[in-house]
This record gives C-alpha cells, sequence and structure tokens, in this order.
C-alpha cells in the first residue's frame, strides 16, 4: 500500500514537471508568432509551478517588456516595464551568470527606460562571461553614448572592430567609431 501511494507521488510530481515543461515550450512558441500577451500568461502559470526557474523569469521579462512597449498610455507602459525587471532581476538573482538575464535587463535599462548607467554593470558582468559578446558591446557603446562617454563608447566599438567574427558588425562599429572620434 505504502509502494503504491509512493509510485502516485512520483506519477503527479513527474506530471507536474512536464506541465512546468509544456507551458514553457508553448510560451516559447508564443513569443516566437508575437503573442506576448499569451506568453506571458503561460510564463505566469509555470512559475507557480516552478518559481525558481531562471529561464522562466528571463522569458516573463521578455514578454511584459514587449507588451509594455506596446502600451500607449505612458503609466501602463511603466508597469509593464516594472513587471520586466522584475523578472529579469529574480532570474539573475537566480543564476547570477545567466547571460540572457542579464542582457535583457541591459536592453530594457538602456532602450526603454532610460537608465543606461545601470545597465552598465550588467553589460561588464556578461563581457566577463563572454568577451566577444558582439550585442552586449553594442549595448554598452550605446550606454555610453547616452551618459555622454565618448571614450567609453569608442574603446566599445574598438572591441567590436577587434574580436567580432561578423564582417556587418565590425563595419557597423567602425563607422560608428569613426562618427564619435568625428572623422570620416
Amino acid at each position: 500500500m505504502v509502494e503504491e501511494y509512493g509510485r502516485s507521488v512520483n506519477e503527479k510530481v513527474q506530471a507536474v514537471g512536464r506541465q512546468a515543461d509544456y507551458l514553457k515550450l508553448l510560451s516559447q512558441a508564443y513569443l516566437q508568432q508575437g503573442l506576448f500577451g499569451p506568453a506571458y500568461d503561460a510564463l505566469a502559470e509555470a512559475l507557480v509551478l516552478q518559481p525558481d526557474n531562471p529561464v522562466l523569469h528571463q522569458l516573463a521579462g521578455v514578454s511584459a517588456a514587449r507588451i509594455g512597449k506596446a502600451q500607449g498610455r505612458p503609466t501602463v507602459r511603466a508597469e509593464y516595464y516594472a513587471i520586466a525587471e522584475h523578472h529579469y532581476l529574480r532570474s539573475i538573482d537566480i543564476d547570477p551568470g545567466y547571460i540572457d538575464a542579464l542582457y535583457g535587463l541591459s536592453i530594457l535599462y538602456v532602450f526603454e527606460v532610460n537608465r543606461p548607467i545601470d545597465a552598465i554593470p550588467y553589460l561588464e558582468r556578461i563581457l566577463d562571461r563572454s568577451a566577444g559578446h558582439t550585442a552586449a558591446l553594442f549595448v554598452l557603446a550605446r550606454a555610453h553614448v547616452e551618459l555622454g562617454n565618448r571614450e567609453a563608447a569608442i574603446n566599445a566599438y574598438d572591441r567590436i572592430v577587434a574580436r567580432s567574427t561578423d564582417a556587418d558588425s565590425r563595419a557597423r562599429a567602425d563607422r560608428n567609431r569613426r562618427l564619435l572620434a568625428g572623422s570620416p
């Protein structure tokens, strides 16, 4: 009898794990289709099952940020951006090296909520783990431009030119560097 209960308990626990996996996959399919509201709803349900899953929080951050970006009313937009920030920070709290969450939070700070100075430490954490992370270097350069730190931005572009394997990224970084340096 006890053995039978044990099997039943294990089956239920495994079923809940499969349900969380299903909701994550469903949310990713919604995200690929640009259905950010349904994606967020699926992730909120999954987070009830696995509240300490950094991937679920990161994806919820993406969803909330995209919903916020679509809002016409600034107060509603700010609410969604705050939700996105919460999820990104929670993901980073659970997994301090999770690059996708660090990057998502940095994008939010630089491009959506005009807090570029807050993005810099997270971008540097990405670059400590992955020195050639071209996308993070572009965002770092943009953050420094927004802050008026021209030399630091030029340095970030120089790093892209020196490290990127993508010719288009190198060319774009070189063009941006030259514009900041005041040379043609």
